[in-house]
């Protein structure tokens, strides 16, 4: 079977040092993997190419069997890659509704400009369907809010809602379950699980590994810029390699 998501070999430098170093990574369609390392390993960086912010120095990506590796940035969405970043990007002075909207909008086909506001284009259907996206997530209540004015929890959950209209198959999610008390992850979690089930694929750099254990499939570990384990998101925690490149050489002495 071909993956979702087929990374080969890729690699990046900055000012002549190697920072992501013949790097690969093939993620089945509908799966969960979590892209997990210390600070520095290079997770953010695998992120930045994938979505066409650094070009590849070397190797390839693929998505759904197209290569995409010198696609330009704004047209990745096209072929259903989108990332939620850590830091919500929702337009605080607009409403719930309007902030999924423009979700919606980018999914509409056709040419757009910045004098194209998403206001013009019809709204009574997509508005209905943006409702029972929302209800179905028991946050039919709150369409109608200043997005601002959400706590922090139910502002992750919109962020993703609204990548997830935009027609997305490949989510990239930057460490969503930072800054969320247990409640508000329990509800996170049951959002992606959602997600999975209707076959989209994601792509988490998370440090709860608790988080990662129960949502994903795989795990891959980064340090310095190289795969050092995968598997199972439990197996590779027992690697002593994985232990030692998180907590240091004196956890693996102190070990009984």
């Amino acid at each position: 079977m071909t993956p979702f998501l087929d990374v080969r070999n890729i690699g990046k430098s900055f000012h002549g040092v190697p920072i992501i170093k013949n790097f690969s990574l093939s993620v089945e369609q509908g799966s969960a993997t979590a892209l997990i390392g210390p600070n520095g390993a290079g997770k953010t960086t695998v992120f930045n190419l994938l979505c066409g912010l650094y070009p590849l120095d070397s190797g390839e990506i693929f998505i759904d069997g197209k290569e995409i590796s010198k696609v330009p940035k704004e047209r990745r969405i096209r072929h259903g890659l989108v990332r939620s970043f850590q830091n919500i990007r929702l337009v605080d002075h607009l409403s719930v509704l309007d902030n999924l909207l423009i979700g919606a909008y980018i999914r509409t086909p056709g040419p757009r400009t910045l004098l194209t506001p998403f206001r013009l284009q019809p709204r009574n259907a997509v508005s209905r369907q943006v409702r029972e996206k929302l209800d179905a997530l028991g946050l039919a209540h709150i369409a109608d809010s200043p997005a601002g004015r959400l706590p922090y929890g139910l502002r992750k959950r919109i962020d993703l809602l609204r990548a997830t209209l935009t027609g997305a198959r490949l989510i990239l999610l930057d460490e969503p379950a930072a800054g969320l008390n247990p409640s508000e992850t329990h509800a996170l979690m049951r959002q992606l699980r959602a997600l999975k089930e209707n076959g989209a694929t994601l792509l988490v750099v998370e440090h709860d590994m608790h988080f990662v254990s129960s949502l994903c499939d795989q795990a891959v570990v980064l340090n310095f810029g190289e795969c050092l384990a995968r598997g199972t998101p439990s197996a590779v925690m027992r690697e002593p390699a994985v232990k030692t490149a998180y907590l240091g050489t004196a956890y693996e002495r102190a070990q009984p």
